[in-house]
C-alpha cells in the first residue's frame, strides 16, 4: 500500500475488507489486523482475536509515514490467500471535490497532469 498521510484509522481498512462478498460470514472474533514495514521490521498488531490492542500510536505513525506499507487482515477462514495493491488518493479526491464544486474540469486534469 502507498500512502500520502498518516492516517491510522485501520478501521476503515477492515470495513472496506469486510464489504467483499464471501462465500462464508466473517466470525469477527477470529480476525486479525496488522501493519507490516516496508523495512522488514516486526509487524504492529492491531487488532487480534476481534479484539483492538494497545497500540503503540509512535510506532504506527512511524509506519504509515512511510511511501509503503503493509497491511495483513486474517479473516480466520481458511488457508486461501490473496494480494491486493492499492494506493492513497486522497490527495486526488480532494482535487476532484473541489472541481466538481465549480472550477474548470479542464484545469483541474491539466494540473492532475504536472
Amino acid at each position: 500500500m502507498t500512502n500520502n498521510s498518516s492516517d491510522r484509522s485501520w478501521g476503515r481498512i477492515l470495513c472496506a475488507a469486510g464489504s467483499l462478498p464471501l462465500s462464508t460470514p466473517v466470525i469477527p472474533s477470529q480476525v486479525n489486523v496488522s501493519f507490516l514495514p516496508s523495512d522488514g521490521s516486526k509487524p504492529l498488531s492491531l487488532l487480534v482475536a476481534g479484539n483492538p490492542v494497545g497500540v503503540d500510536e509512535v510506532r504506527a505513525k512511524e509506519i504509515l509515514e512511510k511511501d509503503e506499507f503493509g497491511v495483513k487482515i486474517e479473516l480466520g477462514l481458511g488457508k486461501e490467500a490473496a494480494t491486493y495493491w492499492t494506493c492513497d488518493l486522497s490527495h486526488v479526491s480532494t482535487q476532484f471535490s473541489v472541481c466538481a464544486s465549480g472550477l474548470n474540469a479542464n484545469m483541474f486534469f491539466r494540473n492532475m497532469l504536472r
